[in-house]
């Protein structure tokens, strides 16, 4: 198959965004149009998971790096990562993608913006256009924007307007909160003041990846790109005693969005699949898609769509730091480990308890002992 026959791919993820951030997966708070248009031209994943908590980590596995069929193995044409990112520039040259522009060392403001034009989101999404602009048959676009793990710039107007008349002030730093929190303790107008700054980050990557898509449209080659949105992890609000990214394996941290629009395909068009997924398929989808460019099979592309909209009955595994944890559909438990050696657990019933809000391991010890086997054979293995 030549490149001119191959499909070509947009990977774009968003470090820090959660899935209860947009509006597609619930939230109420904010209008997130850009990503509702991707979802409503292919495939919303409503219980991905991120690997890990970790950001190296969880790049690692989405991007296969040291693996036989890594990402960049599973394209025709060319490989291109565009990130602002340090970690994310290192894990791409482990990936060997053939060209890479850094934009880590890119020079960053010492105060919030004035406008949505000064913030570093729409710095990245300009040199993210440019990357489209050569896209030629069988490319791979991998876009990495660092998200809320960067400085929080977002314009004060957009932050107020996320304060209810008897809210407190909406949270008026640059650096992205990281601190321990305890809704026993700590005042809960914290977590207010935070949240509206951090919905007003949002806001602006969402209007940014407006003004992508638009140029994709355009674009004779980007048009009929497959693409990918998800996150490599998401942000804790206050969830298991911790405000910030990358904080434990909460559903905060992890499980994230996963949108996949199939070019040309209708059948692929605004579905919602149930299904407990990794966002690391984002690899052997690539791979598949390529796959049936090859045959020219519907039959092959309508073979997988449905199986990516059937219930599966495999858990997945989750790694930190400190913590390792495995999810089916009816149980989440997470192994966490002490500084003192001691071991310690967390057992919730899935899918009810949505904010991992409610620990039931010493009513279900039974299940908190087969699961962690099965967590300890996981370890071993890795």
């Amino acid at each position: 198959m030549s490149n001119e026959d191959s499909p070509t791919f947009i990977v774009l993820t968003i470090d820090g965004i959660n899935s209860f951030m947009l509006g597609l997966y619930g939230n109420t708070t904010l209008e997130t149009s850009a990503f509702d248009r991707i979802a409503a031209g292919g495939i919303t994943f409503d219980f991905a998971f991120s690997h890990s908590c970790e950001l190296k980590a969880s790049l690692h596995k989405l991007l296969e790096v040291g693996e036989a069929d890594s990402i960049t193995r599973c394209v025709a044409g060319r490989s291109m990562m565009v990130t602002d990112c340090a970690v994310a520039t290192e894990c791409a040259r482990e990936a060997q993608f053939e060209s890479i522009v850094d934009l880590s060392d890119q020079a960053t403001g010492n105060r919030i913006a004035n406008n949505i034009g000064e913030t570093r989101a729409a710095s990245f999404f300009s040199t993210a256009l440019e990357s489209v602009e050569p896209l030629q048959p069988g490319d791979l676009l991998w876009c990495h924007f660092s998200g809320l793990n960067q400085q929080w710039d977002a314009p004060l107007e957009f932050r107020n307007r996320f304060v209810g008349p008897d809210d407190p002030e909406a949270y008026d730093r640059l650096e992205p909160p990281h601190q321990a929190f305890d809704a026993e303790v700590d005042d809960p107008d914290l977590l207010v003041s935070i949240q509206a700054a951090l919905t007003a980050q949002v806001a602006v990557i969402d209007q940014l990846l407006e003004v992508f898509l638009d140029f994709i449209e355009q674009h004779p080659v980007a048009s009929q790109a497959h693409l990918v949105v998800t996150s490599p992890r998401g942000y804790s609000l206050g969830s298991d005693g911790q405000i910030g990214i990358g904080q434990s394996l909460t559903s905060e941290s992890v499980h994230v969005p996963l949108l996949v629009s199939v070019s040309g395909q209708a059948r692929w068009a605004n579905l919602r699949s149930h299904c407990l997924v990794q966002n690391s398929l984002v690899v052997s989808l690539i791979d598949r898609l390529s796959e049936a460019a090859s045959e020219s099979g519907q039959e092959f592309l309508d073979r997988h769509c449905a199986v990516f909209m059937d219930d599966q009955t495999r858990p997945i595994f989750l790694a930190g730091a400190k913590e390792h944890a495995i999810q089916n559909r009816f149980w989440k438990l997470v192994r966490h480990a002490h500084e003192d050696g001691e071991v310690s657990w967390r057992l919730y019933v899935k899918p009810d308890d949505r904010w991992d809000a409610n620990d039931v391991s010493t009513r279900c010890p039974q299940v908190v002992e087969e699961l962690g086997e099965l967590i300890g054979n996981a370890q071993q293995i890795r």
